[in-house]
């Protein structure tokens, strides 16, 4: 029988090495990508899912690449100062969240204020 299944690059065939019963090794790359939709998922107040459709949606919105969003929101959420979340391809999707975290701030803020209000009257 032979494994069919398509590793990416940065596992060197760690599979063939280490005995895993079948289970996937988490990648950096899928650490990231599950780091930024749990970040997504708090900022927009939704599902796991939502939040993939917003990233992508974002992603062509704005002309960027998904990849660049998800390390640039985990480098600026997790502060991440090591260089790999503020590269130049990233300063765009940087600026975007710094932009985007502001104005959920900012709504966020209004629908809590007026919750308040409706349940005190």
């Amino acid at each position: 029988m032979y494994n069919t299944m398509i590793h990416p690059d940065d596992t060197n065939n760690q599979t063939n090495s280490v005995p895993t019963n079948g289970l996937r090794i988490p990648t950096n790359s899928g650490r990231l990508r599950e780091r930024a939709l749990e970040i997504v998922c708090t900022l927009y107040r939704c599902s796991t899912d939502e939040a993939a459709d917003l990233l992508v949606r974002h992603s062509q919105t704005n002309n960027l690449k998904v990849t660049s969003l998800i390390k640039a929101l985990v480098a600026l959420i997790d502060e991440d100062t090591s260089g790999t979340g503020y590269g130049s391809n990233n300063a765009l999707a940087s600026h975007f969240w710094l932009r985007e975290i502001r104005n959920l701030s900012q709504a966020h803020r209004r629908s809590d204020h007026f919750h308040r209000h409706l349940v005190g009257a």
